[in-house]
This record gives structure tokens, sequence and C-alpha cells, in this order.
């Protein structure tokens, strides 16, 4: 190797040169992944699949025990939520979350530990309007999905006045949320004339206008009143006729909860599975015909 031409450079140096330069490579043929193809349309759907954030103290009330409590919720995600109170429940009570003056959630206690309380939401839909309104619109719900299903109907023994409130519906409403060009699929978690709380995967704000499709041409305008989590209140612009739910399918839920594994040996009768049992549907059928002939 001559040092001076390194050094100083000159033709020297090309001569010098032990290996020849590399040439680059000529570039492979361009793949698919390599054509950027504009999107059309706009995005329809939120594509997100994490859990909502951490709401850092949420103001929240709750009804336990006939009384009203002061609570901050934690977090809220689909299946229910972490609340912060000075409460000691039992596992398996019933808790009354409210999210609002009008939108309130069914809860049962799971854990509780340090001052937080776990709480698991209803599955059903929670129809908030009178007795005689809302055994009227299940019992037309359950005619049609009776006519749709095959079982049969069975002699009514109307069950005693206590009982009748005892366990709840196994029906579930959903739709889809519609803002502008987005759309979610949700479900009513429940609902009045004036108003509904909705679980959805989507991004709203308080104030936007949306509309709430709940299937079979069903529609109904309203306002976001509340965001918490995954779920917010809508104020509807207009009283909606509960007796519409009627023409809308619902998905129908097991009649009982199935306990965890780590739950085994929890005898049957216990507190733990009482509150969260639900009727079937032939049982709905019974109550209801009871409950409209009594």
């Amino acid at each position: 190797m001559n040092i001076r031409a390194e050094i100083f450079g000159g033709q020297e140096l090309r001569q010098a040169r032990l290996l020849p330069r590399k040439t680059p490579k000529q570039a492979d043929s361009v793949a698919l992944t390599d054509i950027v193809i504009s999107r059309e349309e706009t995005r329809r759907t939120d594509m997100r699949h994490e859990d909502r954030p951490v709401l850092g103290g949420e103001p929240s009330t709750v009804s336990f025990r006939e009384r009203t409590h002061d609570v901050a919720i934690v977090n809220l995600s689909g299946g229910g939520a972490m609340i912060a109170a000075r409460l000691e429940p039992n596992i398996g009570e019933r808790i009354d979350l409210h999210l609002d003056e009008e939108q309130t959630v069914q809860c049962v206690v799971r854990w509780v530990k340090e001052g937080r309380v776990g709480l698991e939401f209803a599955h059903e839909t929670h129809l908030n309007c009178p007795p005689e309104q809302r055994a009227l619109v299940l019992s037309n719900v359950v005619a049609k999905i009776a006519a749709g299903s095959g079982f049969e109907t069975v002699p009514v023994v109307p069950p005693p006045p206590e009982t009748r409130e005892a366990r709840r519906h196994p029906l579930i409403w959903s739709g889809e949320l519609s803002y502008r060009s987005h759309k979610w699929d949700a479900r009513v978690r429940n609902i009045s004339e004036t108003g509904a709380l909705v679980q959805f995967p989507g991004v709203v704000r308080e104030g936007w206008e949306v509309v709430l499709g709940l299937g079979d041409g069903v529609e109904v305008t309203g306002t976001v009143s509340r965001v918490v989590g995954d779920h917010i209140g809508l104020e509807f612009a207009e009283p909606f006729d509960l007796f519409e739910l009627s023409n809308c399918k619902p998905q129908v839920t097991p009649p009982t909860w199935l306990r965890p594994d780590y739950l085994a040996d929890v005898s049957e009768d216990s507190a733990w599975d009482a509150p969260w049992d639900r009727m079937s549907l032939q049982e709905l059928q019974v109550q209801l015909e009871g409950f409209l002939k009594r």
C-alpha cells in the first residue's frame, strides 16, 4: 500500500486499492407495499381496541342500602367500573351508579379493597318507565321472539306481587351511534322517553348532536349531555315512544351469571349469585302475563 498516496491522493490511490469499490445493487422490482393508495372515504369507525384511560376521580353518586352516597369514578369500561368510596358493601350486593340525574347503571359488587369497590354492570337494558309500560314493551318483544324461536307457551300462574320484580329480564338492545360521517356499534344501558345511556367505542364531546339507530328504521336524535369513560348520556330532542322498541329485536343473554373458577367452592344459594340471576324468556313470559292479568 502506498502511504503517500493514501495521504495526498493521486492516481496511485486507485491502483493501490486491494478491493474494488462495491457498486450499489439495483433496486428490486416495486412491491405492492410500495404503492401509496389514497383513501377515498373517511374512516367510519374508531379502530382503537385499548381500554379507556383512568378517569382520575370523576364525581358521581351511588344508591346503596336505600341511601345516596358521593363517590369518585376511578375508571369505567364496558363491563363495569371502579369507584373510590367510603362504603363497606358485601360481595354480591347491588349498587346503582348514577352517571347523571337521568342515567343510572345497575351494578353488583365484585370486590372491595382499600377504599375501592369493583362493580360489574347489569347485562340487560334497563327500561326507565312505569312498570305497566315496561311490562307491555317486554311482552310484545317476548311474543315476537317466541314466534321465531319455537318454544311453547305455558299455562300462566301469576306470581305473588312481592316477587314480580325480584329478578331481571334478559334482553339487551343494541344499535348504531352516528355523528356526521362517523358510525359506531353501540349498546343501550338504559333508555327512557327523554334520554338514554349508551356504551360505544368512539369519541364524542358534550353538546354534540348524534343519532341513535336501533334497527328496523327506529332512530332518535339526541344531544350528548355527559361523557364518562366509554359511556355517554343522551338527551333526546323529542320524546321517544318506548313501544318502538318492540320493533327492534334485542339480544338474549344467558339466564344466570357464570361464576369464575376461583369461586367454584361457593354454594349455589349464596348471596353472590342470588342478586345477579335473571329470568329466561319462558320465565319472563310467565311473569309478564301474570303481571298484566292481575
